[in-house]
């Protein structure tokens, strides 16, 4: 399945125009997004997708039980406007390079916890062969996410509210956990990174995402 859309210069306020396709591959039990994007000039871009999944047969029960594993050592902080601020080594609560539930120390004392009210970070990947970027699960269940893209932002839920508005029933507070790869978030404050996010005509945009499920 094939998406694409143009985007001109300027729209959204955001310089450069894009030539936007999104692919969609089912193969086996593995699902792949391909992100490429062409501009004539120089733009700027970050894509990313925003599945949340709840992997528990009840839905209506909380993530906090699911084990997570994110392979980053490095996060960005947030201020206290939810902009990201500080490239940071991952602290004992934010460390998911060994896999555990997330509700393990989502209730500590700590000052990112209570900005974001739990867990709603970017991480900054660390490089690995196989492009793996996280693994969440349950007893029966696990879903590995890869990806090309260099963050992954953490987020659990923390905002919503129930609401009826699934197919299944109604949305609930911490009732999924998005795991969204995508680039440096806000990375023109970063000097190492200000050149993520930015294509030309001789380099676009190629990068994908594979979600394996595992039963």
């Amino acid at each position: 399945m094939i998406f694409s859309r143009y985007s001109p210069h300027l729209e959204d306020g955001f310089f450069g125009d894009c030539e936007i396709k999104i692919t969609y591959k089912l193969k086996g039990n593995k699902l792949y997004m391909y992100q490429d994007v062409a501009t004539k000039t120089r733009a700027y871009i970050s894509l990313t997708n925003h599945v949340a999944f709840n992997l528990n047969e009840d839905k209506d029960t909380d993530i906090l039980n699911h084990q997570l594993f994110i392979n980053a050592s490095k996060m960005i902080n947030l201020d206290k406007e939810f902009i990201p601020s500080k490239i940071v080594s991952v602290n004992s609560v934010f460390d998911f390079r060994m896999k555990k539930e997330i509700k393990r120390d989502l209730f500590l004392k700590d000052e990112q916890l209570l900005i974001g009210k739990g867990y709603d970070h970017p991480y900054i990947l660390d490089k690995s062969i196989d492009n793996l970027a996280c693994t969440l699960e349950v007893e029966d269940l696990k879903v590995n996410i890869y990806t090309t893209l260099p963050v992954l932002v953490l987020y659990i839920g923390n905002f919503i509210e129930e609401q009826n508005n699934l197919i299944s029933g109604k949305s609930h507070y911490r009732g999924s956990v998005a795991l969204e790869p995508q680039g440096i978030p806000n990375n023109q404050e970063f000097k190492e990174y200000k050149d993520n996010n930015i294509i030309t005509k001789e380099k676009p945009l190629k990068e994908y995402i594979i979600w394996e499920f595992i039963m």
